[in-house]
């Protein structure tokens, strides 16, 4: 049974959902799968009773719905500093583990700690879409797509065995043949949800703090909103009438999108993934100073599928706006065919795989 230690980023709903729906394809096959994070994902797989093996989670520090660049540079300079020593100590349990192949999301500790020892390693994540192809940007887009360049180039893994890119939209890659494109990572429950009607809109932040004015924005639309990351506010029934707040809940939340009538989003890939294969109209909003959700917002808009709202506060006029055109996007929505990726992936894992143990197999045979 091949073994595989899978890492991703601590940070962010959509990692540990495309690990959540990985896990279920590579378990089907038969895998003996290992899990490798930090910071939210481990709490959410340590919760569902997953080993985890701890490492250092990178964290983004958001304010009103925008990136702080220089409080997230404080905020990880230890980690930063001190990964040298991470990598040699996360070796150590790498190599005790023995796996056939290391799988990163974005996780930065653990593949150098796998080259190390010569383990070879996957990556696959949606983040190298930004290096990985080629596309078309307004220019005051540039200097955000060169910064996070750099920053992406840091983190994923330099000379992976494959590396796989999920996505909604599809632009060229830059180097044919150095990445494999396939659509979005739906967890089963997702692929096997069944939308229906609804009348309420349903909100997604992934960071409330300092973003209170989206909230007095939606409390001035004529329609009903069902809320998903904030605290429930005082006096929320005074100040919010049309607004319902929910606590986390993966299964609430899924329920909630597939009864919808449309989302008003943060421009996370996985949440706007899901969007399109429930068929469910998206106005993005993407965290300011994070390039990888304006580029989502963008192509949202490109594909004529959804709106986007981008570098300006989301005013209750637009949401209005946005609503008033939903059927539009409904009439397009079901039109339009997105295929899960999920399949194709697995299929690139079990080739990386095939030639990992194969040597091993016809020793075991001639043995």
């Amino acid at each position: 049974m091949p073994r595989i230690l899978y890492a991703l980023s601590g940070q962010g709903r959509g990692h540990t959902s495309r690990v959540m729906a990985m896990l279920e394809g590579l378990r089907a096959h038969g895998h003996d799968i290992h899990l490798a994070c930090g910071g939210t994902a481990r709490a959410v797989f340590e919760a569902e009773g997953e080993p985890v093996l701890a490492v250092p989670a990178l964290y983004q520090v958001l304010d009103g719905n925008k990136l702080r660049v220089l409080r997230t540079g404080a905020r990880n300079a230890a980690r930063v500093l001190a990964g040298p020593a991470t990598v040699r100590r996360l070796a150590e349990r790498v190599e005790a583990l023995a796996p056939d192949l290391v799988v990163t999301d974005f996780e930065v500790f653990v593949p150098r700690a796998a080259a190390r020892v010569g383990i070879p390693v996957v990556s696959l994540n949606h983040q190298e879409v930004i290096t990985q192809t080629r596309y078309r940007l307004p220019l005051r887009h540039s200097a955000g797509k060169l910064f996070i360049q750099t920053v992406v180039h840091a983190i994923a893994p330099r000379r992976p065995a494959a590396r796989i890119i999920s996505t909604f939209f599809f632009p060229p890659l830059r180097r044919p043949g150095s990445a494999v494109l396939v659509g979005p990572i739906l967890r089963r429950a997702v692929r096997e949800a069944r939308p229906s009607p609804g009348t309420d809109v349903l909100v997604y932040v992934n960071f409330a703090d300092g973003a209170e004015r989206l909230l007095d924005a939606l409390a001035r639309v004529d329609a009903r909103f069902v809320v998903y990351g904030y605290d429930t506010p005082a006096r929320a029934a005074e100040r919010f009438p049309n607004l319902a707040f929910r606590a986390p809940s993966i299964d609430g939340f899924l329920a909630d999108l597939a009864g919808c009538r449309a989302v008003v989003c943060t421009a996370g890939f996985t949440l706007l993934s899901e969007c399109l294969h429930l068929g469910k109209p998206a106005l993005a909003v993407p965290n300011r100073g994070i390039f990888e959700q304006t580029l989502n917002a963008l192509m949202l808009e490109r594909t004529g599928l959804g709106e986007a709202v981008i570098d300006q506060p989301l005013t209750a006029d637009r949401v209005a706006g946005f609503l008033a055109r939903v059927g539009r996007y409904e009439d397009r929505l079901a039109r339009h065919h997105l295929d899960p990726g999920n399949e194709a992936a697995l299929g690139v894992l079990e080739r990386v795989l095939r030639g990992r143990t194969a040597p091993a197999l016809r020793e075991a045979a001639l043995a």
